[in-house]
């Protein structure tokens, strides 16, 4: 041997057995708790116990009960008997015994106490000790003393620790066995036949579980020799044997017994292998171990849990190992541990772990080792330190186990060694280390850099101990300067710049954001760059960039430069022809256009209006360029605008030429002055009540009118930030003239505050009527006039009204006063009033002595406020009453010309007098309001009007005119007048919509910025969360919108496209970036009284001020991911917790299943069976696994053991059953190879026999024949052939029976189920039933062993659905049990021949999980469910029941409820289900957070939402996702709403805002985020818990800021939060980075706002510092699984690093920070920066963070302004060209702009295209100009516009953002066909509705048709879903109404579809019963 192999060798061994052993040695470790035999990251761990001692065939090892050594050994050179334990830390002496020793035996027993057998050759008998926990025993001699015996005892302790030893009787030659009782040992002889001068040597002895002795010896000629193997065991004498009579056979015969007894011998037969043997029933089977073995001396044997053997020997000069595989030794495990083995005591510990002791010769020592887990030392990471001026290089224990020991790093350049460095390490699994190395040194241009690693400990796999990296020797880029453009032509440029080194040249230049760039490239390396562009189109703007690229391939690249190549000349522009024309009789705007006849040469057309420039048009359509002109805006009164003047156009060539056309003289038609005139004295209808015939003299009437004219006055009061506030001033008119009869009675040209006034002389005027005529003229001669009627009638009460209306914020209060004049001659009893007005909504409301109710239109317009008095007032003449109402205002589509008026009509006075009710009409308009905000207190309506919506921030939206022809009308009304009630509390106003005349595009255009709705309301209103938005109703009453595409990345898959259904999202980002800036809610429900109750939830929580922060449920569900949510509920509850919520907290997983084992590899078509198969009288659980292993599984001890290999494959069937009568359970394998096997649990085949069985046959094992001992095995015979069979067989093939599936009427197909089972106590053939599933017709049926029907139902099935049979319910029959793979786990009762559903419980079912039954020898069964997380969960079938009354237990008085589970539409399993609605929530109106997929998807399940039942059951807020959703995500929103947004003060909807935005900005890869900021939406009142004052105050024009020119961050530290080994790593009020695949890692976002007139151009980073570093982090990795949470990255995939020098940051952000720029609606802008602070390398587990930021802000102020920038339409069928107009305002100087439009994908921000730039040069005042993108190339889809205005400097001037859809969507509902009309209740109505798809994209959808009574009760509904509904396409969906139920009356039948989140408009047919006709009498 080489001595310096030997001497490294040694060295190493000894320092393994003392420093390593210490740390790490039988330390606790998590081993997994499945199979024995090998694992690829253990490895043997060794020591020595005694260091003076080589013993020879003298000691024996044993573990006790906590798995730790214990040896007896005699040590020769100390001539001693010693017995040593190991205590988790060392070898621990506890007996000697002096002399010289042979033969030691040792057992512990129950109590892990030591007993020893040992022969003392000094006087050639044997003795025993033992220790009983206080002191050894006194020897005991185990046979006579006079003789010598006692050679190779063997030792074993029965169960209740009697000592039995075996021995040889070297005087008597006899074996014989000694057992101990009243102490002393009693001997017999077990075999005695032998030669003269033989001996029994050898000897193994070992006690079975009946304490039953078997004996495994050799017979020798002579002591230590054999001549043949023999075995004994006792049955009530000794039984003796020969095992293997070959002539020496028998060396070193060690035996075990199996778990059934059966013994096991290994033995050496010199010169030949070792033989391994066992008893089968009467013989013995040998199986070789190798011929490898032949050489071996020493061997001791072990049997592991599973009863496979293993063993340990020494052979050639080495300890090894091996152990059988269930079809060969395998050598996996051995150790070849060199010069070490001769002689070896083996044992395994409760995992099936060997250990062994044995003599080290190398060493001279007595050695123990262990197969535990092991260590794995990787180079995980290095880099340059160049502060430290080190190599840091990463060493990580990939392993199980820890390392312990020294190890080199060896540092290589270029394949160079270049040195090294050693340390002693204790690294514990998955822990990290770092050393240092000497940084490399580079020659360019790279340089190779390799690691590698030497460790002198144990290490199980070297294939990463070295780690390799190409690093470049240069990491800087070049440095581009002084990029010039110069040598500009109409087709050319010339380009140059420098670089500090030599580089390629290159030069890219295009015409637009996003556009196809043109490329020049020269690849020589040089510093000077030049560069001459030729080909370019005239008069164009180009964007240029230089790039350089050095050697290394290190780019750069340079800002980007505006060049505009020169114009050519053309010909000169003809005469245009002019025009103006008033847009429209609403507006004074006028459209000034000129056109012309050729445009090619014209780059812009500038209009003067009496020389005065108008605005400038860039773009022609179709040849004619215009301008808007509104002469209130240019200074014009409107005296002198009607008046002529001169219109000039001037163009402008490309070249700069001007060409004035020929003056137009225009003189505008001359209009009326708008004049406003209001009666007020008398009032209309009024009556003067006299006692004679003619009024007494002196008696005067007072006639007064309200009248002004209106002049043009502009309001620029928001800085020149879009169009002036034009409107028409009041002013006082000429003259009122007054009239009676005709007659002109006087008149009046002096106003007191616009009211006109005469007195008129009633004296002698006869009773009658007097026609009143008020007659107002203007300053221009025109007139406007008034007529009332005025009354004298004698006698009658004199009932009068007067109306006081007051302006309260938003509201307006109308005060009414009745009094029954003093006049009168009667008193009167008043008992009512009614009131109306137009544009408003009377408020619903009770005071304390009448009541007011909403009595709206249908129409939307006209409101009827219907008060009760109670009680009744009876006024005498002089008295009078009082009482009030409020009114909302309403906002209209047309907003500009609706009309609004109190007392639009004739208001009625309801009275009694002499006892009859009369009704008196009045007719009291009232024109002037108390309005505080009004100069003197008072004002027209039309200005209050104004103030009020300017007073509010909050819009409630619904349509009326689809709600009254949905539902019934009576709950329509009331729920209007609540919707009032609402918004009169919260600052609200209303907006009216209709559905079927404008699309959702429209209303999302009136909620963005500068809208006809939200230039109205509070300035408040169009800044980022300060507007409110409520819709009332679902799509089909206000339509939602589905988004995308987005292009997401689930776990494990490539990128996909998903949309976004049901979102409101878009209506929410009213400035076009897509953030969401409104916040905004919904009502849900289906019919009036729904929605109604979703508005009374915030109208009683306000009321009574109601809503505290005080009760909370939290509530985590089951299924993949459940410990994530688990942990997200924990830290929820301690947030909330923290913030003084009571917390009821529920993890739904601990209470719905009853039992877990975890660790179970369960592949899909694995097979599942149950039964007693070890005979323990306890059930067990078999898997037969595609991993072609059969297991057994105790799953209540959470134990799965190998029983055998077996080649198992996808369409194999297994069962399991007593077939062969013996008691025990045997596993009956299907194989789609032809062949049916019967096994029993050692793999031994007990029977075969061929069936020709194939892929998805199935069978199943039961007592169907009572005639047949055992149960019966029972085959499905799938066939192609069109019959389907089931065969009945013994197990031994015999067959019994076969029945026809076919000729039953049934199919058997693929994946369909079989089962026997007891479900009828009639079966006369035997116990069971077949049961079997018919996936084809969907039924499950039962039948007997002769084919008699036993039941038959029908169930919805579906591949990968699974069945079971099983008694749940404690009963004498058995249950159907189905697993769907939609969830859920139903049971179903047998009963009168079909299957009654009686459970129903929720399980994270898949398709092809596992379905088996489980007893625990109790009177009813258990279900265990099998999935692919690798569990077994025993089912509590009656949770449901359970959980429904413990959440609703739960949730009473709740204020929060939040649960995190996997969901649908209709609940989240497995505690809510709508099913379970309503439940109460004892007066409390909780806010809901569904974070669960689907749960907001409120027009699923069948439109029966759990978003809409916890509204309907009073939920005051509900969030919920309308799709799937992540559940990194989710996670990530559920912890931080609470802790850093929802906080205490904060309201919930701002603070949902301020997330999803903030989730917005931080976002890397858009889609993500953005697909769930689009998928969540708040259900209910926005402001539901905003409670008390909200009044707003009047906006005010705060002073100009100036912008903010640097900035300074510092961070706070990051927290950490650890869970099972993953560390969640957030910064306080930061963010989380979450990207598929990706760390999460946190990040920051801060915002800044800057001012208006002030443009961000750049943001740099100037410092950055406070650097911290840390090792040891662990990750979590986010997991965009909709069913699974973070988990850690496995090792493997940690080693692909990149090949950059340095670390492998994750993720590998391009910048430390972005930053972006937001516009605001008032000409201010957020500029966001997210700062990327946190950098983690996995693979080194190693983080750095900076916390101090210094940032240098760059703006330039500008005034230029973007007017108006829209599409012309929001959504383009495919294809269509998109059109961009642009209005653009530049005050003072001209200007040179230029246009830059960037297309992009609205989900992941990825540019698609852009625009082509659009110059507009010379501007000053207004330009328009039009851009145009051809989108034919373009998929469907949302899209983005980033507008960015630029000078020709490149400097942003301005910014916009827009939004468009490519796709149309649009569905046309063509026709209702009904018939009959008339009918007689009993018939049969026939609908049938046509519709078609009518756009470009395939739909998904719902067709819907109600019939509903008169009064739009829906009394029957029918719906259809279609799918993938082509374009084009018709449909038609037919029903048919049974009217049998309906009673005599009218009746209407409506029809609409709804689609893609919207409906189409309504269609209906009017029904009525025939009785309902009159027809003529005949006249005979």
């Amino acid at each position: 041997m080489n001595r310096s192999k030997s001497l490294f060798q040694l060295a190493v061994r000894v320092f393994i057995l003392t420093a390593f052993f210490v740390s790490t040695f039988l330390q606790p470790h998590a081993v997994p708790p499945i199979q024995a035999s090998y694992h690829p990251n253990y490895a043997w761990s060794y020591q020595e116990i005694d260091t003076n001692s080589t013993p020879n065939n003298d000691f024996d090892l044993e573990l006790d009960s906590q798995g730790l050594p214990h040896i007896a050994y005699y040590s020769p050179s100390e001539n001693k008997l010693l017995y040593r334990a190991f205590d988790g830390t060392s070898w621990e002496l506890r007996l000697e015994i002096f002399g010289s020793m042979d033969y030691v035996s040792l057992e512990l027993d129950s109590s892990d106490h030591p007993h020893i057998s040992y022969y003392i050759t000094t006087s050639g008998i044997a003795s025993y000790t033992a220790w009983d926990g206080n002191a050894w025993s006194a020897p005991i001699p185990i046979g006579p003393i006079q003789q010598v015996h006692g050679q190779y005892t063997s030792l074993a302790l029965s169960d209740s620790g009697i000592p039995y030893v075996a021995y040889n009787d070297f005087q008597n030659a006899s074996l014989k066995l000694a057992i101990l009782q009243d102490g002393a040992f009693v001997s017999q002889i077990v075999d005695d036949n032998i030669p003269s001068g033989g001996a029994f040597n050898y000897i193994s002895l070992a006690l079975d579980a009946n304490d039953t002795p078997h004996i495994a010896y050799c017979a020798g000629a002579a002591l230590d020799t054999c001549t043949e193997l023999r075995y004994a065991t006792w049955t009530g004498s000794w039984d003796r044997e020969i095992v293997d009579a070959t002539a020496g056979a028998g060396y070193n015969a060690s035996l075990a017994l199996s778990s059934t007894n059966i013994p096991h011998i290994l033995y050496r037969i010199p010169g030949n292998s070792l033989q391994y043997a066992y008893k089968d029933g009467s013989t013995w089977q040998k199986i070789e171990t190798g011929s490898d073995t032949s050489s071996s001396v020493y061997s001791a044997l072990a049997l592991d849990s599973n009863d496979a053997p293993h063993f340990a020997f020494f052979n050639g000069g080495e300890l090894q190992y091996r152990f059988w595989d269930g079809s060969a030794w395998s050598d996996l495990m051995n150790p070849h541990h060199y010069e070490a083995g001769a002689h070896v005591s083996l044992e395994l510990d409760a995992q099936d772990n060997p250990h062994m002791a044995y003599a080290d010769d190398n060493l001279g020592s007595l050695a123990y080792a262990r197969y535990q887990p092991a260590a794995d030392l990787a180079i995980a990471q290095f880099w340059a330190d160049d502060v430290d001026n080190r190599l840091v290089t990463i060493l990580r224990n990939d392993g199980l186990g820890p390392y312990a020991g020294d190890v080199q790093i060896w540092l290589y350049v270029n394949e160079a060694y270049q040195g090294h460095s050693e340390y002693t390490l204790n690294l514990a699994a998955g822990e990290v280390f770092s050393g240092d190395l000497p940084i490399p040194s580079c020659t360019p241009p790279t340089v190779q850099v390799k690691v590698c690693l030497t460790p002198y400990g144990t290490d199980t796999d070297n294939s990463n101990n070295c780690l390799i990296e190409t690093w470049p020797c240069d990491s800087t880029p070049p440095i581009i300067s002084n990029l010039t453009i110069s040598a500009i032509t109409a087709s050319s440029f010339t380009a140059d710049w420098t670089t500090n080194e030599p580089s390629q040249t290159r030069l890219t230049y295009g015409t637009g954001p996003g556009r196809q760039l043109q490329t020049y490239t020269d690849a020589t390396l040089k510093t000077n760059h030049h560069v001459v562009i030729n080909g370019l189109h005239s008069h164009t703007a180009y964007t240029v960039q230089a790039h350089a690229e050095n050697i290394n391939g290190l780019r750069s690249t340079s800002h980007s430069q505006m060049v505009r190549t020169l114009a050519t000349a053309g010909s000169p522009p003809a005469p245009p022809t002019l025009t103006v024309e008033r847009e429209s009789s609403s507006h004074e705007r006028y459209n000034l256009q000129a056109q012309y006849p050729d445009t090619a040469n014209i780059q812009r057309v500038e209009f003067l209006f009496d020389g005065t420039l108008i605005g400038t048009d860039y773009t022609p359509a179709d040849g004619r360029f215009n301008v808007m002109l509104e002469p209130a805006r240019s200074g014009y009164s409107r005296e002198a605008f009607f008046s002529p003047h001169q219109v000039i156009v001037q163009a402008y060539t490309q070249t700069g030429q001007v060409f004035a056309s020929n003056p137009l003289l225009y003189q505008p038609l001359a209009e009326p002055t708008p004049m406003q005139l209001n009666t007020i004295s008398p009032t209309p209808e009024a009556t003067l009540y006299i006692a004679g015939t003619t009024v007494p003299a002196g008696t005067s009437q007072l006639l007064s009118a309200f009248a002004e004219e209106y002049e043009w006055v502009c309001d620029w009061a928001n800085g020149n930030q879009g169009p002036p506030n034009c409107n028409e001033v009041a002013g006082p008119i000429n003259l009122m003239r007054f009239y009676v009869n005709g007659n002109m009675l006087g008149e009046d040209a002096t106003a007191e505050n616009g009211v006109y006034n005469y007195t008129w002389d009633l004296s002698g005027k006869s009773v009658g009527d007097y026609n009143l005529r008020f007659v107002a003229y203007g300053h221009d001669g025109s007139s406007r006039e008034q007529t009332i009627l005025f009354h004298i009638v004698q006698g009658q009460p004199d009932l009068q009204v007067s109306r006081v209306v007051t302006r309260q914020q938003q509201l307006f209060k109308v005060n009414v006063n009745i009094s029954n004049s003093a006049d009168a001659t009667y008193p009167v009893t008043v008992t009512g009033f009614q009131d109306n007005a137009i544009g408003f909504q009377v408020v619903a409301q009770g005071f304390e002595s009448w009541q007011v109710k909403a009595e709206p239109f249908a129409d939307g317009q006209n409101t009827t406020a219907t008060i009760t008095l109670d009680p009744q007032r009876t006024l005498n003449p002089g008295e009078a009453l009082s009482f009030h109402y409020y009114l909302v205002p309403i906002l209209y589509r047309d907003a500009q010309s609706q009309p609004y008026i109190i007392a639009a009509f004739d208001s009625a006075i309801n009275y009694k007098f002499n006892g009859a009710n009369l009704v008196k009409l009045v007719n009291i308009p009232t024109t002037t309001i108390q309005d505080s905000a009004a100069p003197n207190g008072q004002s027209q309506l039309s200005a209050s009007m104004q103030r009020a919506f300017a007073s509010s921030d909050y819009l409630i939206i619904t349509d009326p005119y689809r709600l009254f022809r949905l539902y019934n009308q009576n709950d329509v009304k009331t729920l209007l007048g609540n919707m009032a009630r609402l918004a009169s509390l919260k600052q609200g106003v209303l907006a009216y919509w209709n559905s079927d005349v404008y699309n959702k595009d429209v209303l999302d255009t009136l909620l963005q910025d500068n809208s006809l709705w939200t230039n109205r309301l509070h300035p408040n209103f169009e800044t980022r969360g300060n507007g409110y938005v409520l819709f009332v109703g679902e799509t089909e009453i206000i339509p939602a919108y589905t988004t995308g595409p987005y292009s997401l990345y689930w776990t494990g898959s490539d990128p996909a496209e998903y949309n976004v259904r049901d979102s409101d999202n878009p209506y929410a980002h009213n400035d076009g970036n897509g953030a969401p800036d409104l916040i905004l809610g919904r009502i849900l429900g289906n019919s009036a009284s729904a929605l109604n109750q979703g508005v009374m939830n915030s109208i009683q929580t306000d009321l009574n001020n109601s809503y505290e922060r005080a009760e909370a449920y939290v509530g985590s569900g089951v299924g993949n991911g459940e410990s994530g949510m688990q942990g997200d509920a924990n830290t929820v509850t301690n947030t909330l917790t923290g913030q003084g919520y009571s917390v009821s907290k529920h993890h739904w997983e601990e209470e719905a299943f009853l039992h877990t084992t975890n660790g179970i590899n369960f592949m899909s078509h694995d097979g599942l069976a149950h039964g007693d198969v070890d005979g323990d009288n306890n059930e067990e659980i078999i898997l037969a696994s595609r991993d072609d292993q059969v297991y057994y599984i105790k799953p209540y001890q959470d134990l799965l053991s190998t029983a055998f290999s077996l080649d198992f494959e996808e369409g194999d069937s297994l069962a399991a059953g007593d077939v062969n009568n013996d008691g025990v359970t045997e596993i009956i394998i299907g194989d789609r190879n032809d062949t049916i096997r019967t096994y029993n649990l050692f793999g031994t085949q007990l029977s075969s026999f061929n069936q020709n069985f194939q892929a998805w046959d199935r069978i199943a094992v039961g007592n169907v024949l009572s005639s047949n001992p055992g149960a019966e095995i029972v085959m499905a015979d799938y066939s192609n052939s069109g019959q389907d069979y089931l065969r009945i067989f013994t197990y031994t093939g015999t067959p019994l029976g076969t029945l026809s599936i076919t000729n039953l009427g049934y199919n058997f197909a693929d994946h369909d189920i079989l089962r026997t089972g007891n479900v009828s106590m009639s079966n006369p053939w035997g116990v069971d039933e077949i049961i079997f599933t018919d996936r084809i017709n969907d039924k499950i049926v039962g039948i007997t062993a002769n084919g008699d029907l036993a039941f038959e139902f029908d169930i919805d099935i579906d591949r990968g659905d699974n069945m079971e049979l099983a008694n749940v319910y404690d009963s004498l029959l058995d249950e159907v049990i189905f697993a769907d793979r939609d969830n859920s786990i139903r049971t179903y009762q047998i009963q009168a021949g079909t299957g009654h559903q009686v459970l129903s419980t929720y399980a994270d079912v898949e398709e092809y999980d596992g379905l088996v039954l489980f007893n625990t020898n109790t009177f009813y069964d258990n279900i265990i469910h099998a999935d692919r997380a690798d569990r077994l969960r025993v089912v509590d079938l009656h949770y449901p029941d359970y959980s429904v009354s413990l959440f609703e237990n739960s949730i009473a008085d709740a204020d929060l409820i939040w649960f995190q589970a996997h969901g649908w539409a209709g609940g989240m399993g497995p505690a809510i289900n709508v099913e379970n609605f309503p439940v109460s929530f004892s007066g409390a109106h909780p806010i809901v957070n569904a974070w669960s997929c689907t749960t907001g998807h409120y027009e699923g399940n069948g439109d029966n939402s759990i978003a809409e039942a916890f509204l309907k059951s009073g939920a005051g807020i509900y969030v919920g996702a309308t799709e799937v959703s992540p559940m990194s995500k989710n996670s990530n929103t559920s912890r931080k709403l609470y802790r850093d947004y929802w906080t205490s003060g904060q309201d919930f909807g701002e603070s949902f805002l301020r997330f999803k935005n903030d989730r917005w900005e931080v976002s890397e890869h858009y889609d993500w985020w953005w697909y769930l900021i689009n998928e969540y939406n708040i259900y209910g009142d926005p402001k539901f818990d905003i409670m008390g004052d909200t009044t707003l105050n009047s906006p005010e024009h705060a002073a100009p800021l100036s912008p903010q020119t640097s900035l300074v961050l510092d961070l706070p530290m990051y927290t950490i939060e650890s869970n099972d080994g993953i560390d969640r790593v957030e910064i306080p009020g930061g963010q989380l980075y979450q990207d598929s695949m990706q760390y999460e890692v946190p990040t920051y976002l801060h915002t800044i706002e800057i001012p208006a007139g002030q443009q961000v151009q750049d943001v740099t980073l100037t410092a950055r510092g406070n650097l911290s570093s840390a090792f040891g982090l662990n990750l979590p990795i986010a997991d965009m699984s909709t069913t699974g949470i973070t988990q850690p990255r496995s090792a493997v995939s940690l080693q692909q690093l990149s090949q950059i020098a340095g670390h492998d940051w994750s993720p590998n952000f391009e910048q430390p920070f972005t930053w972006s720029v937001s516009p605001n609606a008032d000409g201010s802008s957020s500029l966001a920066l997210v700062l990327y602070p946190f950098y983690y390398d996995a693979a080194a587990q190693y983080v750095e963070y900076y916390q101090h930021y210094e940032f240098e802000i760059q703006t330039s102020e500008t005034t230029t302004t973007i007017v108006n920038a829209t599409t012309d339409q929001t959504t383009y069928p495919l294809g269509q060209p998109v059109m961009l107009d642009l209005l653009l305002r530049v005050p003072g100087e001209p200007q040179n702009l230029i246009v830059s439009a960037t297309i992009r994908h609205a989900g992941s921000g990825e540019i698609v295209d852009g625009f082509e730039f659009a110059m507009m040069e010379n501007l000053t005042g207004e330009g328009n100009v039009t851009l145009t993108w051809d989108s034919s190339a373009a998929t469907a889809g949302d899209y983005q516009i980033e507008l960015q205005l630029l000078d020709f400097d490149n400097t942003i001037v301005s910014r916009r953002f827009l939004n468009f859809t490519l796709g149309q969507a649009l569905l046309t509902a063509q026709t209702l066909n009904v018939t009959p009309t008339h009918f007689r209740p009993g018939n049969s109505i026939q609908a049938e509705l046509h519709f078609a798809n009518t756009g470009d994209l395939t739909l998904d959808g719902l067709s819907v048709i109600e019939v509903q009574t008169a009064d739009g009760q829906t009394i029957a509904t029918f719906s259809q879903d279609f799918n993938n509904l082509p374009t084009n396409e018709p449909r038609v969906f037919s029903i048919t109404w049974d009217s049998t139920a309906a009673e005599e009356g009218d009746y209407r039948i409506i029809a609409y579809v709804q689609y893609n989140s919207q409906s189409t408009p309504l269609l209906s047919a009017a029904l009525s019963t025939q009785s309902k006709l009159y027809l003529p009498s005949i006249v005979r």
